[in-house]
């Protein structure tokens, strides 16, 4: 079957209708970095960049007079499966290790047990390409929240919205003049222990590292 192509008036790439919006000027900005530098990063931002990626944003009311807590991003039956874990490096006012982002009271909770970045080449296929970031962000996924409901399909709805929350950060460190790295490529068990998830009930699907561009 032949397809006609309809046109839409532009030509070549990133050319929209009159001026870009905010939004539209960040998805020019979006770029995968590979190379970051030593610089310190406010612990302002990592909160902001944490609210962006999972924060609570209201309240939505159920049948049976029950009520769901809204967030940054939509999820398969409001279950939310994802937990943050955060690997710092160079935040100010805040320790060097792993952290779990509390998102009821908006905060970290310090893990003293936890790994240093410099401890996690490894995990991640000794890719040293975070090796400076401030910050790599582990999205983690409670199965049981969402696959009690939904069955097999629910894994794919756990990994839908981890993307959905690496999007919000990097359109977020866009906008913060930062730069992020989405890797899916890592070592799962490997990794799983070194947070100190068990890699069935609770394991990470996908990981994202911000900082500061060295280019």
């Amino acid at each position: 079957m032949r397809r006609e192509p309809t046109p839409f008036g532009t030509a070549g790439y990133g050319l929209f209708h009159g001026d870009p919006s905010p939004l539209e000027n960040l998805f020019y900005l979006r770029r995968s970095c590979r190379d970051f530098k030593k610089q310190s990063l406010p612990l302002s931002a990592v909160a902001r960049l944490l609210y962006g990626a999972y924060g609570i944003t209201g309240s939505a009311q159920l049948e049976g007079d029950q009520t769901m807590l809204t967030r940054t991003v939509p999820s398969a039956g409001g279950l939310y499966p994802l937990e943050l874990y955060a690997v710092t490096n160079d935040v100010d006012g805040i320790k060097d290790g792993l952290y779990h982002y509390d998102v009821l009271h908006h905060c970290l909770e310090w893990l003293p047990e936890g790994p240093r970045l410099e401890e996690m080449g490894s995990c991640l296929m000794a890719q040293y390409f975070l090796q400076n970031a401030n910050v790599v962000l582990f999205f983690a996924a409670v199965f049981s929240r969402t696959l009690n409901k939904y069955g097999p399909r629910g894994y794919r709805y756990v990994l839908l919205e981890a993307g959905h929350c690496a999007q919000n950060i990097c359109l977020l460190v866009a906008e913060m003049n930062l730069a992020a790295l989405c890797v899916g490529g890592f070592h799962d068990s490997q990794m799983n222990r070194m947070l100190g998830l068990d890699g069935r009930s609770e394991a990470v699907v996908y990981c994202l590292g911000i900082g500061h561009a060295a280019g």
